[in-house]
């Protein structure tokens, strides 16, 4: 029977994406006004639980209860519409909007197009809500032109004005700093005091900073079957879940002779920091790490340096040779890979796995200009292997996988290019440990091949675990230049504050 103070009940659910993976006979009860965590490695089946909870797929059988009410939402926007919200890593905010105007959609959702013709009562609301949270926004500014995390705090607010009771946050500390991490934590308890359920998914052991009331360990599924998903303590979690994945060094780090230079980067600026002017080098066997306090000005900065963005000032150049800011297929041309740290931006989800990691360059799969199925049965099978893609096989759809799933496959095709100056956008952003350790691996291969790898990251820890040197971007200050030493990473979280 339904407990009144449980404002979501599974029963028996049993779920399937039709491909290599389901999920049978979970059951979950999640009390009203509680922050509570689901733990559980890539593949694990968290996202897709969460999203036959939201009408994204569809359960095979089983029940579901919402509010002392059995529901099988048909989709996401009927599942909004009884007030719960599913938010992954990307931000639900229309970018070429004001962050008011996006604030104003949230009680179009509530009242009604009406709102429009009182704006002065949708103003009120609006600062009411920010005083009531100790947020303060520039109402006026672009919505995407904020940081990821501002981004997702609007979207928060959003679904606050829509009249949200239950928020289910996948992966949401990819892309936050670690002082965000504080303010995201401090933000979610207020959630919970004002009466909104949170269930936050999570794979990475500093989820645990996120002090939630229940946590519970979701197993790592098979074929045929998934565990029972069972409460743990935060000690048993990081003691028998995190130990357990990796049981040699968390950050294989080889020291290589750096060789000649890669990228030169001489005089460069940014439009967050104008007046801030930098050099920038990468060597053959060299693991550059980039980060910074601020994530639009690191980010932009990355994105110089690999071609997608340009710079005011200054000159690049690629193996002695100048490379034109303006052109990203000039970076291409010199053999430069770009891993995006958004998963889904990278993959084409209506094709397979397969298919998807070759999207990138089809030379290494074709013989006299046509495809050989044979080479890419071999060379995806190789790279599944090789990042240990369970629960999958080359063949299986994109759609339906985890996010760390999809950012291995986003790996792979960077890898196929067979460049020899990679950039990667946070790229362990949404791996579990053991995944992690089989990326640094793979980084420390590359470096043994003489390739240069540059990597943005806001891990302290991964930063001085993985690189030979780190560049730390602050606004309105010089240029850090930090070697990898047993004081970096000390170092690197003093300026990151």
């Amino acid at each position: 029977m339904y407990d009144n103070e449980n404002i979501l009940e599974l029963s028996d659910l049993c779920i399937s994406t039709g491909k290599d993976f389901y999920l049978n006979h979970i059951n979950l009860y999640v009390p009203k006004n509680s922050v509570f965590t689901i733990l559980g490695n890539n593949m694990s089946g968290k996202t897709l639980l969460m999203k036959s909870i939201c009408g994204i797929t569809r359960p095979v059988s089983g029940h579901i209860m919402y509010n002392s009410n059995p529901v099988h939402f048909r989709n996401e926007n009927q599942a909004r519409e009884h007030g719960v919200y599913y938010f992954t890593y990307q931000p639900q905010i229309v970018p070429s909007l004001s962050v008011l105007e996006n604030l104003i959609l949230g009680l179009e959702h509530k009242f009604g197009a009406r709102i429009f013709r009182s704006p002065r009562k949708a103003y009120q609301a609006i600062f009411h809500l920010l005083e009531q949270y100790g947020l303060t926004f520039d109402l006026a500014a672009n919505a995407g032109d904020l940081s990821y995390y501002r981004q997702h705090l609007v979207s928060f607010l959003h679904a606050i004005l829509s009249g949200t009771k239950l928020l289910i946050l996948d992966e949401l500390i990819t892309y936050c700093s670690p002082s965000e991490l504080l303010n995201l934590k401090n933000f979610i308890a207020k959630l919970s005091a004002q009466g909104v359920t949170v269930i936050c998914l999570a794979q990475h052991p500093n989820i645990l900073t996120m002090e939630s009331d229940y946590y519970y360990s979701m197993p790592q599924a098979h074929e045929t079957s998934a565990g029972a998903i069972r409460p743990v303590s935060a000690a048993q979690y990081a003691e028998s879940t995190i130990k357990k994945q990796y049981q040699q060094n968390r950050y294989p780090y080889i020291s290589m002779s750096p060789g000649k230079i890669l990228l030169d980067a001489r005089g460069l600026s940014s439009k967050y920091a104008s007046g801030s002017i930098f050099n920038l080098s990468v060597r053959e066997s060299e693991v550059i790490g980039i980060t910074g306090n601020s994530i639009p000005y690191t980010q932009h900065i990355f994105h110089i340096l690999s071609g997608k963005a340009t710079s005011p000032t200054g000159r690049l150049s690629i193996r002695g040779c100048p490379v034109s800011a303006h052109r990203n297929q000039s970076f291409v041309h010199k053999n430069v890979s770009y891993l995006s740290g958004d998963p889904s931006g990278n993959l084409a989800k209506n094709l397979d796995i397969k298919d998807n990691m070759f999207l990138s360059d089809y030379s290494s799969v074709s013989r006299n200009g046509f495809l050989s199925p044979s080479k890419m049965a071999a060379l995806s099978y190789e790279y599944v292997t090789m990042l240990n893609m369970q629960n999958v096989s080359f063949r299986s759809g994109v759609e339906y996988l985890s996010s760390g799933t999809q950012q291995k496959i986003a790996i792979s095709k960077a890898l196929n290019v067979g460049a020899v100056l990679y950039f990667f956008h946070t790229p362990t952003a949404c791996l579990d440990t053991a995944s992690s350790v089989d990326f640094y691996n793979i980084v420390n291969s590359l470096k043994r091949h003489g390739r240069g790898i540059c990597i943005l990251s806001y891990d302290p820890d991964e930063l001085c675990g993985v690189c030979d040197r780190v560049y730390i971007f602050k606004e309105n200050e010089e240029i850090h230049e930090v070697k990898n030493s047993p004081a970096a990473r000390l170092y690197i979280k003093e300026k990151l504050k």
